[in-house]
């Protein structure tokens, strides 16, 4: 996750904001999850072996699909 500038996919305006532990809206009526929910989804999905594929709905501003994408 360090590696992926979360800043890049919320509203400009929130960007002193990005890196706190709470979901920020991205419009819609949508958020971008807190740091800590895609870091734990992200390990859940590490920690099980047999996930090799993974569907991801509702990615809003994909920032979950491109933490995957690195995992």
């Amino acid at each position: 996750m360090e590696k992926i500038p979360r800043e890049s996919f919320i509203d400009p305006a929130l960007k002193q904001m990005a890196y706190d532990d709470d979901a920020l809206p991205i419009g819609h009526n949508q958020t971008i999850s807190s740091p800590y929910i895609v870091a734990k989804m992200s390990q859940i999905i590490i920690e099980e072996d047999k996930m090799d594929k993974v569907l991801e709905i509702g990615t809003g501003c994909s920032y979950q699909t491109v933490v995957l994408y690195f995992v």
